[in-house]
Parts: C-alpha cells; structure tokens; sequence
C-alpha cells in the first residue's frame, strides 16, 4: 500500500521521535541499572536531572501537532520544525534527497573523523556533564555520558527551535511575510536563539571563563545553523554526541587503543554507506 506524503511525513516524525527516546532514556536506564551505576547517588540525581528531556520530547510532539494543524500560508512558509523535514522548507532542497537513516550515517562518519581530528591535535572538547564516579564499566560510561547527555540536550535545543519557528510563522501569516523573507529570518534568528539558548544552558558550568562561553555560544549556533541547513535534528545531535565521546575517550583510554577503535569504527561506517546507499548519494531525491 503506498503511503501519502502527510502520512510519510507523520511516520518519519514519530519514527525520529522512539528512536532518540528509546536512545537518550531507555538506553541509558538500561546501562545505569545493568551496570550498577545508580547505586551512585551522583549517577543516579543525573540521570534524574536529564529526565526533563521526556517533558521536551512531549512538547515537541505538541509543536508539530501544532504545524500539522495550522495550514496557512504553508505554500509559502513551509510547515517544519526542524526535525525531521529533510530538505523541505526553509531547509536546504538538496536534503530531500536522503533518508534521516543516510543523514544519520553521514553524521556518524563526519562527526567521527571530525572528533577524531580534534583527539589527535588536543584541541579541546568542551562537554557538557561532570565526571562520573568510578561506578560502570568503561564501556558503560561511555554510552551513559555520551547518549543521556546529548540527547536530553539536544532536545531542549530542538524545542527551542519548534517555538521559533511557530512564532515567525505567526508574525509571518499576520504581516503576509513573503517567502524570501521568512527564509531569511528562520536562517539568521533561529541560530541566533539557539545560540543564545545553548549559553544560558550551560552558564552554570562555564560561567567562569569568557572565552568558554564564547566557545559554548558558536557550539550551539553551528548546531542550530546544521538544523536549519538540513531540516533533521540528526546532525547536530551527534556533532554533540561525538563531542562529549571523544572527551570520556580521552579520560578513559589510551591514545593507541582509541586512534585504533576509531578509526576501524569509522571505516567501517564509510564501507556499509557505501554498500547500502552508492547509488542514491548523486542519485535522484527520495520520494515524498
């Protein structure tokens, strides 16, 4: 049976929305009780903290409804929040092209070479958590830090962006915005607000130094900018993910044993992309 458009657009959303849910929270529960790690009460009031991730998650569902809802001057404006509208507008067309499955392999790959850049040259990670207690296994920090952390983050970020998006679409609807200029505010205020949001969200922790907080503010402008850009949440969730990754790799392993586990996990990458989605890369775009 072939699927509408609506419907597929539907399906894509709630499709993104149990993957980063069962990723940020399921998974990471999962970890804590399996390898004891809640039997640390610093663990345990973290992962309690990053639960407000779940209240985000709800209220994105909310936004969309919202959009979904609310038909005028969609021709023009386009019905997005940034999440998982690949390539419709504002977002650059180019993306219709891929799949959010490509769009997150293509994360994983870019980021992973990108972090691992950064882990060779020293150049400094800024993550978002405090160091854990020695109470998981090294694998099991590693996915509770980098997958709870980025993914309630993230979604915060995401919220932001919903909101933003249905105030302009407001302002634009009552003034008869043209598209020109909608795209233009959604491409340089959107960022700006994210930017701004991702600052006031870890003013606790870098409030001490001026230039990580500069550091923090482009953090999150390029996230938001990749969220306007493509149209996913994907991207600048794991450009966050990998961020905080390659900071545990740093504390926990050695140089050798992470250059080589990274590389491998990136070739490998790099090879079931090109296995699975050769013909698509340059191909004609997705259907709709």
């Amino acid at each position: 049976m072939k699927v509408g458009k609506e419907s597929k657009r539907i399906l894509n959303f709630l499709a993104l929305i149990l993957f980063v849910g069962v990723v940020t929270f399921l998974v990471t529960q999962s970890v804590g009780l399996g390898a004891g790690g809640f039997s640390s009460a610093q663990v345990l009031t973290q992962f309690s903290f990053y639960l407000v991730g779940g209240v985000f998650l709800f209220l994105l569902i909310c936004g969309f409804i919202i959009e979904l809802i609310i038909r005028k001057g969609d021709e023009k404006y386009g019905n997005s929040i940034g999440f998982s509208s690949l390539g419709e507008t504002p977002h650059i067309p180019f993306f219709k092209r891929f799949s959010q499955v490509q769009i997150l392999l293509l994360s994983l790959i870019t980021f992973g070479i990108l972090g691992l850049f950064a882990f060779m040259t020293k150049l400094q990670s800024f993550a978002d958590f405090a160091v854990l207690e020695q109470q998981f296994t090294k694998t099991g920090e590693l996915l509770f830090s980098t997958l709870l952390v980025a993914g309630a983050e993230n979604l915060g970020l995401a919220l932001v962006i919903v909101l933003t998006f249905i105030i302009l679409r407001v302002i634009a609807r009552k003034t008869d915005m043209s598209k020109a200029s909608f795209n233009i505010y959604a491409w340089t205020v959107i960022p700006l607000i994210g930017a701004i949001y991702w600052i006031i969200n870890h003013l606790l922790r870098y409030s001490g130094s001026d230039l990580d907080l500069l550091t923090v503010f482009f953090f999150g402008l390029i996230m938001a900018f990749l969220t306007i850009m493509t149209g996913s949440f994907i991207p600048a969730w794991v450009m966050h993910a990998s961020n905080n990754l390659f900071f545990d790799l740093q504390r926990l392993f050695s140089s050798e044993s992470v250059l080589g586990m990274a590389i491998g996990v990136i070739v490998l990458l790099i090879i079931a992309y090109g296995l699975i989605y050769r013909k698509k890369l340059f191909g004609r775009k997705r259907e709709e």
